[in-house]
């Protein structure tokens, strides 16, 4: 589950983010089986479900420029990752349920130190366990996003 809004939102309930601060608390709890109340870098208030996978699954990830050179105004940064095994098979079956669902329910939040930081929308189910995150980053975002999912830098 995946719904945007604001505090006052029936969809809340009350509740309140796991972390108020749009920098991260790098040593919140957070139970992944549970669904959350989150925080984007921009303050926007989110409902979360259980978690599809943790930083347990996470095998990789990368950031790189993707176009056919770093001149060219196609190119953009991206955040590249690899799953393991496990981490493949349930991202795979979320991605293709999130495919077909509408707005804000066909998108994968990716949360780090309790703050959202990305939501894209799943364009096509990921089954292979390698993937690709876009949304217009800088560089530094897109280095900085890749350094929070990575497993050398992720506690466990």
């Amino acid at each position: 589950m995946l719904a945007f809004g604001a505090p006052t939102d029936p969809t809340f309930d009350g509740s309140e983010p796991v972390c108020i601060d749009t920098a991260g608390c790098p040593d919140v709890e957070i139970d992944p089986a549970k669904d959350i109340v989150a925080i984007d870098r921009s303050a926007n208030w989110l409902h979360l479900g259980p978690a599809v996978i943790t930083e347990r699954e996470v095998a990789g990830a990368s950031a790189e420029l993707v176009g056919t050179s770093g001149t060219d105004p196609a190119a953009q940064w991206v955040v590249t990752y690899r799953l393991t095994p496990a981490g493949a098979a349930a991202f795979g079956h979320a991605t293709t349920t999130a495919v077909v669902e509408r707005a804000p329910r066909n998108q994968i939040a990716i949360l780090v130190d309790g703050v959202v930081a990305s939501a894209p929308v799943v364009v096509a189910p990921i089954t292979s366990g390698d993937g690709e995150i876009t949304g217009n980053f800088t560089e530094a975002e897109a280095r900085d996003l890749a350094a929070s999912i990575s497993p050398a830098t992720v506690s466990s």
